[in-house]
Protein backbone atom coordinates (compact mmCIF):
# COMPACT_ATOMS: atom_id res chain seq x y z
CA UNK A 1 0.00 0.00 0.00
CA UNK A 2 1.14 3.53 -0.80
CA UNK A 3 2.09 5.90 1.91
CA UNK A 4 0.10 8.94 2.04
CA UNK A 5 2.17 12.22 2.56
CA UNK A 6 2.07 13.76 5.29
CA UNK A 7 -0.07 17.42 4.56
CA UNK A 8 -1.64 20.02 6.53
CA UNK A 9 -5.27 18.84 5.38
CA UNK A 10 -6.86 23.06 6.00
CA UNK A 11 -3.64 24.60 4.46
CA UNK A 12 -4.24 22.24 0.93
CA UNK A 13 -8.24 22.88 1.40
CA UNK A 14 -7.45 26.25 0.75
CA UNK A 15 -5.47 25.78 -1.76
CA UNK A 16 -7.87 23.41 -3.70
CA UNK A 17 -10.60 26.26 -3.05
CA UNK A 18 -7.93 28.68 -4.45
CA UNK A 19 -7.64 27.16 -7.66
CA UNK A 20 -11.30 26.72 -8.07
CA UNK A 21 -11.34 30.49 -7.96
CA UNK A 22 -8.61 30.94 -10.13
CA UNK A 23 -10.81 29.35 -13.08
CA UNK A 24 -14.46 31.52 -12.14
CA UNK A 25 -16.08 32.73 -14.86
CA UNK A 26 -19.63 34.11 -15.05
CA UNK A 27 -21.88 31.97 -17.08
CA UNK A 28 -25.55 32.50 -17.27
CA UNK A 29 -28.43 30.26 -17.42
CA UNK A 30 -29.77 29.52 -20.87
CA UNK A 31 -33.68 29.72 -21.44
CA UNK A 32 -36.04 26.56 -21.39
CA UNK A 33 -39.08 26.21 -23.43
CA UNK A 34 -40.97 24.80 -20.24
CA UNK A 35 -42.87 27.26 -18.18
CA UNK A 36 -43.32 27.07 -14.73
CA UNK A 37 -45.81 24.80 -12.71
CA UNK A 38 -46.18 25.82 -9.50
CA UNK A 39 -48.72 23.92 -6.96
CA UNK A 40 -49.31 24.45 -4.14
CA UNK A 41 -47.63 21.49 -1.57
CA UNK A 42 -48.88 21.13 2.06
CA UNK A 43 -47.37 19.77 4.56
CA UNK A 44 -43.45 19.91 3.02
CA UNK A 45 -41.39 20.19 6.24
CA UNK A 46 -37.66 19.29 4.40
CA UNK A 47 -36.10 20.42 1.44
CA UNK A 48 -33.35 18.06 -0.59
CA UNK A 49 -31.22 19.62 -3.47
CA UNK A 50 -29.19 17.79 -6.17
CA UNK A 51 -26.38 20.65 -7.09
CA UNK A 52 -25.03 20.72 -10.81
CA UNK A 53 -27.39 22.10 -12.95
CA UNK A 54 -29.77 22.82 -10.13
CA UNK A 55 -27.56 25.07 -7.33
CA UNK A 56 -24.37 25.44 -9.28
CA UNK A 57 -24.45 26.36 -13.42
CA UNK A 58 -22.45 23.39 -14.77
CA UNK A 59 -21.40 24.44 -18.49
CA UNK A 60 -21.49 20.74 -19.25
CA UNK A 61 -24.72 20.43 -17.82
CA UNK A 62 -24.05 17.84 -15.27
CA UNK A 63 -20.27 16.21 -13.30
CA UNK A 64 -17.96 15.09 -15.40
CA UNK A 65 -20.42 13.85 -18.60
CA UNK A 66 -17.97 12.91 -21.72
CA UNK A 67 -20.24 12.88 -24.88
CA UNK A 68 -19.32 10.04 -27.65
CA UNK A 69 -18.30 13.11 -30.50
CA UNK A 70 -15.21 12.22 -31.60
CA UNK A 71 -14.21 16.53 -31.19
CA UNK A 72 -14.97 16.48 -27.51
CA UNK A 73 -12.97 13.05 -26.66
CA UNK A 74 -9.99 15.17 -28.40
CA UNK A 75 -11.33 17.44 -26.49
CA UNK A 76 -11.16 16.04 -23.14
CA UNK A 77 -8.06 14.19 -24.04
CA UNK A 78 -6.39 17.61 -24.41
CA UNK A 79 -7.76 18.58 -21.10
CA UNK A 80 -6.68 15.31 -19.28
CA UNK A 81 -2.75 15.95 -20.57
CA UNK A 82 -3.14 19.25 -19.68
CA UNK A 83 -4.42 18.73 -15.97
CA UNK A 84 -1.12 16.23 -15.95
CA UNK A 85 1.22 19.10 -16.96
CA UNK A 86 -0.09 21.88 -15.51
CA UNK A 87 0.38 19.56 -12.48
CA UNK A 88 4.01 19.42 -12.38
CA UNK A 89 3.84 16.03 -14.59
CA UNK A 90 5.99 15.55 -17.55
CA UNK A 91 4.08 13.61 -20.82
CA UNK A 92 6.21 12.14 -23.84
CA UNK A 93 5.77 9.74 -26.71
CA UNK A 94 2.91 9.43 -29.47
CA UNK A 95 -0.25 10.45 -28.78
CA UNK A 96 -0.18 10.43 -25.37
CA UNK A 97 -2.78 12.89 -24.50
CA UNK A 98 -5.17 10.41 -26.18
CA UNK A 99 -3.57 7.90 -24.26
CA UNK A 100 -3.98 9.59 -20.89
CA UNK A 101 -7.78 10.07 -21.32
CA UNK A 102 -8.00 6.05 -22.74
CA UNK A 103 -6.58 5.18 -19.49
CA UNK A 104 -8.63 7.11 -17.70
CA UNK A 105 -12.08 5.97 -19.21
CA UNK A 106 -10.62 2.39 -18.83
CA UNK A 107 -10.31 2.71 -15.19
CA UNK A 108 -13.61 4.24 -14.50
CA UNK A 109 -15.15 1.04 -16.65
CA UNK A 110 -12.82 -0.97 -14.36
CA UNK A 111 -14.09 0.51 -11.02
CA UNK A 112 -17.79 0.64 -12.27
CA UNK A 113 -17.98 -3.11 -13.47
CA UNK A 114 -15.81 -4.42 -9.57
CA UNK A 115 -18.16 -2.27 -7.69
CA UNK A 116 -21.27 -4.14 -9.70
CA UNK A 117 -19.77 -7.27 -9.37
CA UNK A 118 -20.08 -6.48 -5.46
CA UNK A 119 -23.72 -5.28 -5.56
CA UNK A 120 -23.45 -1.69 -6.15
CA UNK A 121 -26.46 -0.84 -8.44
CA UNK A 122 -25.29 2.39 -9.82
CA UNK A 123 -21.42 2.49 -8.80
CA UNK A 124 -19.86 5.59 -8.63
CA UNK A 125 -15.67 6.53 -7.98
CA UNK A 126 -13.70 8.67 -6.41
CA UNK A 127 -12.29 10.26 -8.94
CA UNK A 128 -8.75 10.83 -7.02
CA UNK A 129 -8.38 6.93 -7.18
CA UNK A 130 -8.25 7.00 -10.55
CA UNK A 131 -6.11 9.56 -11.51
CA UNK A 132 -3.97 7.60 -9.19
CA UNK A 133 -4.20 4.65 -11.41
CA UNK A 134 -4.30 6.39 -14.66
CA UNK A 135 -0.85 8.12 -12.92
CA UNK A 136 0.82 4.82 -12.42
CA UNK A 137 0.15 2.96 -15.71
CA UNK A 138 1.23 6.17 -17.78
CA UNK A 139 4.36 5.78 -15.36
CA UNK A 140 4.79 2.19 -16.33
CA UNK A 141 4.08 2.55 -19.65
CA UNK A 142 6.84 5.43 -19.98
CA UNK A 143 4.53 8.14 -20.69
CA UNK A 144 5.28 10.06 -17.62
CA UNK A 145 7.29 11.48 -15.03
CA UNK A 146 6.94 13.21 -12.22
CA UNK A 147 6.68 13.11 -8.52
CA UNK A 148 3.16 11.39 -7.44
CA UNK A 149 1.17 11.86 -4.24
CA UNK A 150 -1.66 11.72 -2.44
CA UNK A 151 -1.87 15.66 -2.77
CA UNK A 152 -1.28 15.23 -6.56
CA UNK A 153 -4.16 13.30 -7.48
CA UNK A 154 -6.51 15.38 -5.89
CA UNK A 155 -4.81 18.63 -8.30
CA UNK A 156 -5.13 16.99 -11.05
CA UNK A 157 -8.56 15.34 -11.12
CA UNK A 158 -9.22 18.81 -9.68
CA UNK A 159 -7.68 20.75 -12.69
CA UNK A 160 -9.29 18.40 -15.43
CA UNK A 161 -13.15 18.95 -13.94
CA UNK A 162 -12.45 22.59 -14.35
CA UNK A 163 -11.55 22.29 -18.03
CA UNK A 164 -14.06 20.23 -18.65
CA UNK A 165 -16.96 21.38 -16.30
CA UNK A 166 -17.49 25.60 -15.87
CA UNK A 167 -19.50 26.06 -12.95
CA UNK A 168 -21.27 29.33 -11.45
CA UNK A 169 -23.72 29.84 -8.54
CA UNK A 170 -27.53 29.58 -10.49
CA UNK A 171 -29.15 32.83 -10.25
CA UNK A 172 -31.06 33.14 -6.64
CA UNK A 173 -29.35 30.16 -5.04
CA UNK A 174 -27.92 32.58 -1.81
CA UNK A 175 -31.34 34.33 -1.77
CA UNK A 176 -32.85 30.60 -1.70
CA UNK A 177 -30.91 28.97 1.05
CA UNK A 178 -31.43 32.32 3.54
CA UNK A 179 -35.39 32.04 3.11
CA UNK A 180 -35.75 28.42 3.76
CA UNK A 181 -33.22 28.70 6.92
CA UNK A 182 -35.32 31.32 8.08
CA UNK A 183 -38.54 29.48 7.82
CA UNK A 184 -37.10 27.65 9.00
CA UNK A 185 -36.54 24.60 7.10
CA UNK A 186 -34.30 21.47 7.32
CA UNK A 187 -32.05 21.82 4.21
CA UNK A 188 -30.03 18.86 2.79
CA UNK A 189 -28.20 17.50 -0.50
CA UNK A 190 -28.34 14.36 -2.84
CA UNK A 191 -26.17 14.66 -5.39
CA UNK A 192 -23.82 12.93 -7.69
CA UNK A 193 -20.46 14.83 -6.48
CA UNK A 194 -16.93 14.18 -6.09
CA UNK A 195 -14.46 15.35 -3.42
CA UNK A 196 -14.02 19.16 -4.99
CA UNK A 197 -17.97 19.52 -4.60
CA UNK A 198 -18.17 20.51 -1.32
CA UNK A 199 -15.07 23.14 -1.61
CA UNK A 200 -17.30 24.62 -4.55
CA UNK A 201 -19.83 26.11 -2.24
CA UNK A 202 -16.83 27.75 -0.45
CA UNK A 203 -15.23 29.26 -3.87
CA UNK A 204 -18.67 30.21 -5.41
CA UNK A 205 -21.38 31.10 -2.22
CA UNK A 206 -17.95 32.05 0.26
CA UNK A 207 -19.13 29.58 3.01
CA UNK A 208 -19.23 25.88 3.59
CA UNK A 209 -22.55 23.74 3.04
CA UNK A 210 -23.05 24.69 6.94
CA UNK A 211 -22.72 28.05 6.80
CA UNK A 212 -25.04 28.25 3.64
CA UNK A 213 -27.77 26.73 6.26
CA UNK A 214 -27.22 22.77 5.03
CA UNK A 215 -27.74 20.38 7.75
CA UNK A 216 -24.10 18.55 8.39
CA UNK A 217 -26.22 15.09 8.85
CA UNK A 218 -28.26 15.68 5.30
CA UNK A 219 -25.42 15.65 2.93
CA UNK A 220 -25.04 13.10 0.80
CA UNK A 221 -22.63 13.16 -1.87
CA UNK A 222 -21.75 9.90 -3.84
CA UNK A 223 -18.08 9.89 -3.65
CA UNK A 224 -18.34 9.09 -0.11
CA UNK A 225 -20.01 5.99 -0.32
CA UNK A 226 -19.67 4.83 -4.02
CA UNK A 227 -22.90 4.89 -5.06
CA UNK A 228 -24.61 7.60 -7.56
CA UNK A 229 -28.12 8.18 -8.73
CA UNK A 230 -30.28 7.52 -10.09
CA UNK A 231 -30.14 4.26 -7.21
CA UNK A 232 -32.60 4.54 -4.52
CA UNK A 233 -29.77 3.94 -2.03
CA UNK A 234 -28.45 7.65 -2.57
CA UNK A 235 -32.05 8.71 -1.08
CA UNK A 236 -32.60 6.01 1.79
CA UNK A 237 -29.79 7.41 4.07
CA UNK A 238 -30.96 10.78 3.92
CA UNK A 239 -34.36 10.19 4.56
CA UNK A 240 -33.44 8.30 7.43
CA UNK A 241 -32.00 10.17 8.80
CA UNK A 242 -35.12 12.95 8.40
CA UNK A 243 -36.98 10.91 10.25
CA UNK A 244 -34.72 9.67 12.68
CA UNK A 245 -33.62 13.33 14.11
CA UNK A 246 -36.24 15.40 12.41
CA UNK A 247 -39.31 13.08 12.96
CA UNK A 248 -40.10 13.90 9.03
CA UNK A 249 -41.83 11.51 7.12
CA UNK A 250 -40.63 10.90 3.01
CA UNK A 251 -44.28 12.43 1.95
CA UNK A 252 -42.93 15.90 3.85
CA UNK A 253 -39.91 16.04 1.60
CA UNK A 254 -39.29 17.45 -1.17
CA UNK A 255 -36.74 16.85 -3.62
CA UNK A 256 -35.18 19.58 -6.30
CA UNK A 257 -33.55 18.55 -9.62
CA UNK A 258 -32.96 18.80 -13.14
CA UNK A 259 -33.13 15.17 -14.31
CA UNK A 260 -36.39 13.63 -14.43
CA UNK A 261 -34.57 10.22 -14.47
CA UNK A 262 -31.92 11.02 -12.02
CA UNK A 263 -33.77 12.91 -9.57
CA UNK A 264 -37.39 12.97 -10.36
CA UNK A 265 -37.89 9.41 -10.60
CA UNK A 266 -35.33 8.39 -8.38
CA UNK A 267 -37.20 10.78 -5.48
CA UNK A 268 -40.68 10.12 -6.35
CA UNK A 269 -39.88 6.15 -6.11
CA UNK A 270 -38.62 6.95 -2.13
CA UNK A 271 -42.04 8.40 -1.49
CA UNK A 272 -40.46 12.50 -1.98
CA UNK A 273 -42.74 15.20 -3.78
CA UNK A 274 -40.46 16.39 -6.49
CA UNK A 275 -39.79 19.87 -8.08
CA UNK A 276 -38.28 19.86 -11.46
CA UNK A 277 -35.86 22.87 -11.78
CA UNK A 278 -36.02 23.77 -15.83
CA UNK A 279 -33.96 27.23 -15.51
CA UNK A 280 -30.98 25.86 -17.61
CA UNK A 281 -31.10 24.48 -21.05
CA UNK A 282 -27.45 23.16 -20.70
CA UNK A 283 -28.73 20.67 -17.59
CA UNK A 284 -32.79 20.30 -18.39
CA UNK A 285 -32.53 16.23 -18.84
CA UNK A 286 -36.10 15.49 -19.79
CA UNK A 287 -35.37 12.09 -20.45
CA UNK A 288 -37.59 11.46 -23.41
CA UNK A 289 -35.95 8.69 -24.62
CA UNK A 290 -36.30 6.31 -21.11
CA UNK A 291 -39.28 4.75 -20.99
CA UNK A 292 -40.25 4.79 -17.50
CA UNK A 293 -39.50 8.62 -18.06
CA UNK A 294 -42.44 9.22 -20.68
CA UNK A 295 -44.93 9.22 -17.78
CA UNK A 296 -43.57 10.42 -14.64
CA UNK A 297 -44.25 13.80 -13.47
CA UNK A 298 -43.15 16.27 -10.92
CA UNK A 299 -45.63 17.69 -8.55
CA UNK A 300 -43.81 21.02 -9.40
CA UNK A 301 -41.44 22.69 -12.50
CA UNK A 302 -39.54 25.93 -11.47
CA UNK A 303 -37.22 27.80 -13.70
CA UNK A 304 -36.02 30.17 -10.96
CA UNK A 305 -34.89 28.71 -7.67
CA UNK A 306 -37.07 31.74 -5.67
CA UNK A 307 -40.32 30.26 -7.30
CA UNK A 308 -39.29 26.94 -5.05
CA UNK A 309 -40.43 28.87 -1.47
CA UNK A 310 -44.00 30.33 -3.18
CA UNK A 311 -45.55 26.68 -3.08
CA UNK A 312 -44.67 25.98 0.86
CA UNK A 313 -47.42 26.70 3.27
CA UNK A 314 -46.44 28.62 5.93
CA UNK A 315 -47.95 25.96 8.61
CA UNK A 316 -45.01 23.25 7.52
CA UNK A 317 -42.66 25.29 9.41
CA UNK A 318 -44.35 25.08 13.08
Amino acid sequence: MKQVPSYNVLVFRDVLISIIREQLSPLEPISTDLRPMLTQMTGIRACLFDIYGTLFISASGDISQASDTDGDKARRAMAAAEALINSGFLLSGDKTPERVFEVYLEEILREHNTRRLAGIDVPEVDIRRIWERVIDRLKEEGRLKGAADEASFSIVALRYELSTNKIWPMPGALDLFDTLTRRPMPMGIVSNAQFYTPLSFKALFGGDETDLGFASELLFYSYEHHVAKPSANMFRPVLEKLEDVYHIRPEEVVYVGNDIRNDILAASQCGCKTILFAGDKRSLRLRREVPECRTIRPDAVVTQLMQIPLMFDEGAFT
